[in-house]
């Protein structure tokens, strides 16, 4: 069990997913989708990754969340269009502004970057640039989520998570070419 934001304490489920950037984990709860890890390594590191305290409550369940894996090899099996990834979701971190940075992300189009100064601007915190950068890095949701369509101002591809190259990665999957 974790316990959330409200104090209530959840079962925390995952799966996994084979794809062209490696194993995928997803984890989920009754209520939706609430991580997605890209470059993990195996599972013993993704196990270890939610620390002692939640080890005996995170349970493998690979029969859970099908729309979502069929979203998601979609997603890596494009045929030019962007998969719907309508799924649930049940985020189970992230601070007001980190929320408020990860919505307006979840607006930006399929094969389409912008600056993170652009997503500083449209959350109307210009300066914030940095804290945007943040949030991109704490995203539980990547792809679901697309921090990889946030670029530097002057086109690099800045930090990610996951990795400079599944960044790359995903936006190749996208048709663009930064």
């Amino acid at each position: 069990m974790k316990r959330t934001s409200t104090g209530v304490k959840t079962t925390i489920f995952y799966t996994t997913l084979k794809s062209p950037v490696g194993t995928i984990y997803i984890t989920f709860t009754k209520n939706g989708v609430s991580r997605i890890d890209l470059n993990i390594g195996s599972e013993k590191n993704f196990i270890k990754d939610f620390g002692d305290s939640l080890k005996n409550v995170v349970k493998k369940n690979h029969r859970g969340i099908p729309q979502l894996k069929k979203a998601l090899r979609a997603y890596f099996s494009p045929d030019g269009k962007q998969p719907s990834f309508k799924y649930p979701i049940d985020l189970l971190e992230g601070t007001p502004f980190e929320r408020k940075v990860w919505h307006m992300i979840k607006k930006i189009p399929y094969g389409k970057v912008v600056s993170y100064k652009d997503i500083a601007m449209k959350i109307g915190k210009p300066k914030a640039v940095r804290a945007v950068g943040s949030a991109c890095g704490k995203n539980p949701l990547p792809i679901i989520i697309p921090c990889h369509r946030v670029i530097a101002k002057d086109k690099g591809l800045g930090g990610y998570s996951p990795g400079i190259k599944i960044k790359r990665k995903l936006l190749e999957i996208e048709g663009v070419n930064i």
